[in-house]
This record gives C-alpha cells, sequence and structure tokens, in this order.
C-alpha cells in the first residue's frame, strides 16, 4: 500500500500514513475531485476550467489552477502521485491509493458487495454540483448502480439479501426516483421478513413519481410490487445434487473467476451450448467443474484421454446416451479440441433428443454447432495471478512468503496463464522466485507438473505441443513465423512476416484454436501470450525461426522508413518491444543483417530524442554497430557516425560527440545529412562554449537552405537562433526566428520548437511579455517533453523578472517533476539556475546559495558549460552582496572565465560585474586548458565556498 490514499466515494478526504491532509479551499478540493475522478488519464487544463468553474473563469485561471496543484503536492508531502503533462495533469494510480479505484477492482473481480462496501456516502459527498453533476461523476455514479444491479440480482438469487440491504437502503435515499433500486430494496426487504417495511418503499416511491414527475410504476416496479404481496420474494431451499455420472474432482479454489462463473451462469440458463474457449492452460476445465458443481444433474465426458480417431459411436457409448434425461441435465464434454466434428455431432444428436439438456464444453476451438454461445477464458490479471500464486505457493510450503514484487514481475512474463502460475508455485520448493524468473526466458520446460494428469497439461511445453500437433503444416508454419514477436501485431505485420498468400485465412485459424488472441478496439490488433510464444521458439526450426526474424527486421524498417517526425516515434514506440527485439537481432555480433540492423537504429532517431529512457540500450546497438563499421558503405557509415556523434552528444561525451560527427562528414554525400551534421557539430561547439558556435551555427543554416527542406531549414534556424542568443547576437537571432517559423508554414510543419526558441530570444532581448506568451503556446498545445521543458523554464525567467516569484517556483516544480518523469536530467541544472535567481529576487538568500549548489552539483556530471559559466557568475554576485569573504576569489574566477569565453553571464548586466579581475593570487588553469577546465574548476571553487 502507498503512503497517500484519497476518498472520493463519500466525502472528499486524503490520508499520509494515519494522518488526514488538509487538503484546502472548497475551489482547491474541486480541482483535486476532478483529478482524481480522471485518475490513469490526462486530465487536461481546459476540463479543469470547465468543471470547475464554468463560464465564470478568471483571466488567470491557468496560473490558479498551477498554484492549486502546487499546494496539493506539497500538502500531501509528495508531488509523484500528480504528473504534470503536455496538455494538463495525471493522478497516477501507482502512486497512491484511491477508493474509487478498489470499488472498480473488487467489481471486476466478482466481488460486488465488497466494491459497494467501499461507499462511505454519496460520491464527493461535500463538495457542490459543479463536480458531482459533471460527466466524469455521473460516469461513476452509474458505475455504482450497475455494481448495485449485479449484487442485488445475484443475493435474491442465492439467499443473500441481508448482505446487500444496507447498500440498497443507502442507493434509494440518494436516488428516491429510481424505480431500479427501490424494486430490489423491496424484495432484499421482503426476502429478510420485513413485508410490511417492502409495501410502505413501494407507496413511498409510487407516491414521489406521481408528485414530482406525474408518472405510473413501471413495469418492473408493479411486479416487484406483487411478488411482495404472494410472498414470493424469497427463493425456495436449493435442491440436493441428485445426479453425477462420471469423474467429478474435489472442489478448487479458484480466484479471479467469480465474475466468469455468475455469467456463465446466466448464459446456460439463456443457452442450451456454451463453449470456454481459451489456450491452454488458461483454466477452462477448473472453471468448468466449478460451474458444474452449482447444477443438480451433471453427466461428464472427459475427451482429453480419447484418440483423435474416436467416432460418434465411442463417444455415446461412453457417456451412456440411451440411459440419460433430459430433466435439467447439463452434460459437461471436457478438453474438445482434437475431437471438434465428432463431439459436434454429439452435441446435435443430444440437443435434437433432449429439450430439458444443456451443454458445457471446453476446447482450444469452438465446436461449430448451430447455436453455439463462445465464452473467453482469458488469463488472469496480475492482481488475481499474485495471488493465485501465493496461495498455491503456501500449499507447498505453508510458511512461504515470496516477494510480492517479483511474483508479479513472474505471473506477468507467464501473461498470467493459470497453469503456469500454479506449476512455477510448485517450483518454490527448490528454488526462489528470482532464480525462476532468471531461468524462465530458455528453460520454461522447469513448468512441469503431475505425471497423473493428461500428458498434455503436465507443464506448459507439452500443452503448447499437443495444440501445435494439432495444426496443419501451413499454420504450423505461420504460428512459428508469428513467434518472433515481441508484442502485439496488425494484419499488414502478419502478413509481412508470415509467407505465403493464405495469412488472413490462416491467422483466424490460430485464433479460433486460442494461440493466437485477437485484440478488438477501434483497429484489430493481435498477440501470443508470452509462454506459448516462447514454447513455439523453443520448437521451432531453427533456419525457419531465422528466417521469420529476417523478415520481422525488415518489417520494422520498412515501417520506419514510411514516416518521420512524431508520426515515426508514435509508431514505434506502440512497437517498442518489437523494435528492441528486431535490432537485437540486425545488430548481434556476426550476424548478416548488419546495414538493415543499423537503417532501423539510425531511421528510429526521432523516439530515441524523444524515450531517452532506454538510452542504455540505444548505447549498445550503436556500439556494436560501430564495432562493424568498416563492412558498412560510406554512406551509411556517415550516417552510423553521425548517429554515434549525437548519442555522445546527449551523453555529454563532447569531444567524442565532435569527433565522430567531423569524421562523418568525410563519408557522407547527401546535402540533407551535411546540413544535419554541420548543425550538430554547431550545438557540441555551443556546449563547450567554443568560439566557432555562432559560425558553425551559421554554415548549418546555409547547408539547410540549398536542401529546400522545409522541416531541416525549420531544425537548423532554430538551433542556430540559440546558440545567437545566448552569444548576445540578439537581432540576428530575431531574424532566425521568423525564418524558423516562415519554413514552419509555408509546409505547414508544427512550430512548437519556433515557439520555444521565440520565447528564449524574446526572453533575452527583454521583451518578457512576448517570451511569455509565446511559452504559453507550447505549454498550451504541448509536445516533445524537452520543449515542454524549455518552455516551462522561459515562462518562469518571465515570472522572476517580474517579481512574481512564487508563480515562478510554481513552474519550477512542474517542470522538474516532467524533467524527472521523462528522462530529461540534463534540463535539471537550468531548472536549479532559474530558482536559486527566484530565491535571490525575494530575498530568501539561504534558499538562493542552496539551489545554486545543487545546480552546480547536478551541472558538473553533466558537463553543462553555459549552465555552470552562469551560475558562477551568480555565485560571485551573491557573495558581493553579502560581504562574503569569498567575494574576491569568485569574482576573479568569473573574470578569469569571462576573459577566454565568449559568453553572456545572463540574466546579470555589466554593471553586475563590472570592476571584477582575475587576480595573480587566485589560481586558474593555464590559458592553453580546456574551457571545460576553468568553468569546472571555478564551479567547483564556488561548491568549496557555497557548501
Amino acid at each position: 500500500m502507498t503512503a497517500i490514499r484519497f476518498q472520493v466515494l463519500g466525502p472528499l478526504r486524503a490520508w499520509r500514513g494515519d494522518a488526514e491532509i488538509e487538503l484546502g479551499t472548497a475551489r482547491q478540493r474541486r480541482v483535486l475531485a476532478v483529478l482524481l475522478l480522471g485518475t490513469g488519464r490526462t486530465v487536461t487544463v481546459s476540463e479543469l476550467i470547465d468543471t470547475v468553474w464554468g463560464e465564470s473563469a478568471p483571466a488567470s485561471v491557468i496560473n490558479v489552477i498551477q498554484t492549486y496543484v502546487g499546494r496539493l503536492r506539497r500538502a500531501t508531502g509528495d508531488a509523484s502521485w500528480l504528473r504534470t503533462t503536455s496538455t494538463g495533469y495525471q493522478v497516477d494510480p501507482d502512486r497512491c491509493d484511491l477508493d474509487l479505484l478498489d470499488f472498480r477492482d473488487l467489481a471486476e473481480r466478482g466481488r460486488p458487495v465488497e466494491a459497494l462496501a467501499r461507499w462511505t456516502g454519496p460520491l464527493l459527498a461535500d463538495l457542490g454540483p459543479e463536480v458531482r453533476g459533471s460527466a466524469q461523476a455521473l460516469g461513476v455514479a452509474r458505475e455504482r448502480l450497475r455494481v448495485l444491479d449485479e449484487a442485488a440480482e445475484h443475493a435474491l438469487r442465492h439467499g443473500g439479501a441481508a448482505q446487500v440491504l444496507p447498500h440498497l437502503r443507502a442507493t434509494a435515499a440518494e436516488e428516491q426516483l429510481n424505480e431500479g433500486v427501490h424494486a430490489h430494496l423491496m424484495l432484499a426487504l421482503a426476502a429478510t421478513g420485513a413485508q410490511a417495511e417492502a409495501l410502505a418503499v413501494y407507496s413511498d416511491i409510487t407516491g414521489r413519481l406521481d408528485e414530482q414527475l406525474g408518472i405510473d410504476p413501471s413495469p418492473r416496479l408493479r411486479e416487484a410490487h406483487v411478488r411482495v404481496l404472494r410472498q414470493a420474494a424469497q427463493p425456495p431451499p436449493e435442491q440436493p445434487k441428485d445426479f453425477w455420472r462420471g469423474r467429478r474432482p474435489p472442489p478448487v479454489d479458484l480466484v479471479g473467476r467469480e465474475h466468469d462463473l455468475d455469467s456463465l451462469a446466466r448464459l446456460l440458463a439463456d443457452h442450451r451450448i456454451v463453449t470456454l474457449v481459451g489456450p491452454g492452460g488458461a483454466g477452462k476445465s477448473a472453471l468448468a467443474f466449478a460451474l458444474a458443481r452449482r447444477s443438480r444433474r451433471v453427466a461428464v465426458l472427459e475427451l482429453g484421454p480419447l484418440p483423435a480417431t474416436a467416432d460418434l459411436e465411442i463417444l455415446t457409448g461412453i457417456l451412456e446416451v440411451d440411459d440419460l434425461d433430459d430433466d435439467e441435465l447439463l452434460v459437461l464434454l471436457d478438453n474438445v479440441e482434437h475431437l471438434t466434428r465428432t463431439a459436434g455431432q454429439l452435441v446435435e444428436r443430444l440437443l435434437g433428443a433432449y429439450p430439458g439438456l444443456t451443454v458445457l464444453a471446453t476446447s482450444r476451438q469452438p465446436l461449430g454447432v448451430s447455436g453455439e454461445v463462445l465464452w473467453d477464458v482469458a488469463p488472469l490479471a496480475v492482481r488475481p495471478a499474485v495471488e493465485l500464486f501465493v496461495r498455491r505457493a503456501r500449499q507447498h510450503s505453508p510458511t512461504l512468503a515470496p516477494d510480492l514484487v517479483l511474483a508479479a514481475e513472474l505471473c506477468t512474463r507467464l501473461d498470467g496463464i493459470p497453469l503456469a502460475v500454479e506449476l512455477a508455485a510448485a517450483r518454490l520448493r527448490t528454488m526462489s522466485v528470482r532464480d525462476l524468473l532468471d531461468r524462465l526466458h530458455d528453460q520454461l520446460g522447469l513448468l512441469g507438473g503431475d505425471r497423473l494428469t493428461l500428458p498434455h497439461q503436465r507443464s506448459i511445453v507439452s500443452s503448447v505441443e499437443w495444440s501445435i500437433a494439432l495444426l496443419d503444416e501451413p499454420e504450423r508454419l505461420l504460428l512459428t513465423r508469428l513467434s518472433v514477436f515481441a508484442g502485439s501485431f496488425d494484419l499488414l505485420a502478419a502478413e509481412a512476416v508470415g509467407s505465403g498468400a493464405r495469412v488472413a485465412e490462416l491467422l483466424g485459424h490460430l485464433i479460433d484454436r486460442s494461440l493466437v488472441q485477437a485484440q478488438r478496439g477501434e483497429e484489430y490488433s493481435y498477440r501470443i501470450l508470452i509462454p506459448i510464444r516462447d514454447s513455439c521458439r523453443a520448437l521451432a526450426d531453427p533456419g525457419e525461426l531465422s528466417s521469420a526474424r529476417d523478415a520481422h527486421l525488415l518489417h520494422l524498417r520498412s515501417l520506419a522508413e514510411a514516416s518521420s517526425g512524431p508520426e515515426l516515434a508514435d509508431r514505434l514506440h506502440t512497437r517498442f518491444a518489437d523494435l528492441m527485439a528486431a535490432l537485437d537481432w540486425g545488430l548481434r555480433p556476426g550476424g548478416p543483417a548488419l546495414r538493415e540492423g543499423v537503417e532501423l537504429l539510425t531511421l528510429a532517431r526521432p523516439l530515441w530524442d524523444r524515450d531517452i529512457g532506454q538510452i542504455d540500450a540505444v548505447r549498445r546497438w550503436t556500439g556494436q554497430a560501430l564495432d562493424r563499421q568498416a563492412e558498412l558503405e560510406p554512406e551509411l557509415r556517415g550516417r552510423l557516425l553521425q548517429w554515434a556523434g549525437r548519442l555522445a552528444y546527449m551523453a555529454d561525451r563532447l569531444p567524442e560527440a565532435r569527433e565522430r560527427l567531423t569524421r562523418a562528414l568525410d563519408f557522407l554525400a547527401d546535402p540533407a545529412a551535411r546540413a544535419d551534421v554541420l548543425l550538430g557539430l554547431a550545438a557540441v561547439s555551443d556546449v563547450l562554449l567554443d568560439d566557432d558556435a555562432a559560425d558553425l551555427a551559421r554554415a548549418a543554416v546555409a547547408a539547410a537552405r540549398r536542401t529546400g527542406d522545409d522541416a531541416r531549414i525549420v531544425d537548423a534556424c532554430a538551433g542556430a537562433a540559440v546558440i545567437l542568443a545566448w552569444r548576445g547576437h540578439i537581432d540576428e537571432a530575431d531574424r532566425s526566428v521568423r525564418s524558423a517559423y516562415e519554413a514552419a508554414e509555408d509546409s505547414g510543419l508544427p512550430s512548437d520548437r519556433c515557439r520555444w526558441v521565440h520565447a528564449l530570444v524574446a526572453l533575452r532581448a527583454g521583451r518578457l511579455a512576448e517570451a511569455g506568451q509565446a511559452a504559453d503556446l507550447v505549454l498550451d498545445r504541448g509536445g516533445a517533453p524537452n520543449t515542454v521543458i524549455q518552455a516551462q523554464i522561459c515562462k518562469a525567467w518571465t515570472r522572476v523578472l517580474t517579481g512574481l516569484v512564487d508563480e515562478a517556483l510554481e513552474i519550477l516544480d512542474e517542470a522538474a517533476e516532467l524533467s524527472a518523469r521523462t528522462g530529461w536530467t540534463t534540463l535539471v541544472p537550468e531548472i536549479l539556475e532559474t530558482r536559486a535567481h527566484a530565491h535571490r529576487r525575494a530575498g530568501r538568500r539561504e534558499e538562493a546559495r542552496a539551489a545554486l549548489v545543487e545546480c552546480l552539483r547536478a551541472g558538473l556530471p553533466l558537463n553543462d558549460l553555459g549552465t555552470l559559466f552562469r551560475a558562477v557568475h551568480l555565485a560571485a554576485l551573491m557573495a558581493t552582496e553579502d560581504h562574503d569573504r569569498s567575494a574576491e576569489t569568485l569574482q576573479a574566477m568569473a573574470a578569469a572565465c569571462r576573459a577566454r569565453i565568449r559568453y553572456e553571464p545572463w540574466p546579470l548586466r555589466a554593471e553586475d560585474v563590472s570592476g571584477w579581475e582575475a587576480r595573480p593570487a587566485v589560481a586558474v588553469p593555464p590559458d592553453a586548458a580546456p574551457r571545460a577546465d576553468l568553468v569546472g574548476k571555478a564551479a567547483r571553487s564556488v561548491l568549496h565556498h557555497f557548501s
């Protein structure tokens, strides 16, 4: 359980541990309520404004929301539960507990009475109608009514009316005109002996319906009234189960199947043939036998031990069909998949001969008979899978207490397949969960079980072997080839990796046999459960598997070639597991697909730029490719070196970046690629504070213009504007920004980056209102995380320089949270530098010094020379203002930096640093030393004096 808990199913409340949290003003509480109702998704700023303020929103409403968010984070003592996104805010369900999520989870797991117990009163009872009447709140209220309806129906059928009666009373008091709730309340009261009260309920609601709506009671309410009058609400006593033929296994404690059991019971009441379908090990048989125990008369026919040649005569003989009667008999046909045709004939004969008979079958594929209703037995979700794992583990070793985090990882790795989970739990007698996890990748045979069970139920591998043995050769070949997918895939991907012209048809066969799962949404996608996938790979012909992996790599490369920019990043992000698998295959040492692997690696740059949290894997792939670069043709080698240079730049290995990019120019002939490399070199030179940064930026713009590519011109002009602005060339930077805008507008390209750069240039020029407006446009429309963070920093500066320090600090808090969440930690020194200036402006000297120390500590490992340069000057100024003994030393250090480096210590003015001179008494690196050494020594001197 997490430390922070929220309650919305009743009055809005929050706790940290056992201490209740004060949630602030009424409007701040409403903002929190809207965020909590949208937990797990982004609640946009527009949605917050519409719900909390409506038409009365003030002009400063966005700033007010930011203030409320900052206060809520501070009140809870933890900012991680509430994330800032590019368009709004998102409550992270993994970082806090919320009673609404508990309610939904319990309802989904078929425990409606426990779910209803989470309600302590009306939803958000202490808030006004603005939130309670919102679409989100009304949706939650409908969820409660649905769960209550299911709970009441079940309770009234099975003699449990007393359990739901308190919930029916509470909801009826809130929903005074809801006839369904009152009908259930009347029946529950009558079932518990309170018939007079039940009749009074009917009288009260019919009076309200007449007075307030002028309508008569509905048929449902009238029927409940008649049942109460006839005292028919109490169900008759359950009849004993007086007939069971065939195997009757002992009851098992099913986990996570309550919803399936109740839904299947209703299906069997309305349909005569229901088939449970699902992959091997999903728990079809256990579910079917648990369902059969609810029936009075059962006949079981187990088909698993029978050969595939068994005919209809054998089946009817074993079942003793001639001795059956149709008195509400349930026939359970178990493990039908290898005899579907013969079993289908048996079912048609049974249903035709016995009108009162119902058939329940388990199979990995449908029987295909008329009237058949299919029920997919899905693998377990993580939470019930872990519960099953722990229960079964304790059956083998009662004192065992497995690590729940590792258990969740294991159950995820096993895709929640109950057979796999149970077999894994049995292994804890001889190894730990970690040992088991470490060995699962290539040793699925570890998951073996009882020799007394059917052969195809003894292990995951044998279960998959059984399913594969039932396939014809084209189906088997397609399954082998599809097993190379690491995640989900669509039909086009299946056709690209599969072989032959019948992929769509054969894919349908594999879905019918529960070897491939169809995921239905706006567009269909497919996946193979991990244990099935790994078993298929283990059983596959190595040559066929290699051929499929080659096709998989080519398919990913084709996808990457078909788009670019954010669209490509989105497309590859949704296929990230497959992208990793393809790159592992293509760039493996000695592999023959090096060219295709390098092409995919370099094409995927938009994704690497955005999702830098995967940078370690990208470095590994790049290193493997560089080891074999001599095998590549010149142009591709140049692209690889270009990417390696950018990667070194992102890792702050700046000399290496400069060397890689310079070498790339030796191999690249493509004008566009050369323009990109020049811009990269300008960026590296900028970070190193080299004198040629501005000239390289101008050269990159000229090269980009020669390509005629508007997107490249936008990048070059925007990048050059940043470099020129920090070196004081404001007019030239302004022109470069205008050129970037013009190129973006002419070609219809997004101008998010232009707006952030516009904000920076306007800020450096002192045009604060213009800078704030440009930053707000970025924040309103969103974009890449680094762009949003940089816009937040610019906006914070506009607040600092106009004296709105608290607003600035709120914005910087959001920027810090976004950088931590998205991996853009390279921007942390700038955030801290801005924070130090904010505190200094507010007169909070100690806080300013502390932020400055953090800035230097963060910037030194990153080699962020520009930020360190400015921070050293701020430290010297603060030491001078405070009459600190270190002032003279720090002034000398700053003066030495400024003498060697053409860079400005903005926002400090010339008069702020006038009179500072290098002094012989202060040791600085010699003139020949790298500038990084000079700035680094100055920064470490500040840390020595300020820490």
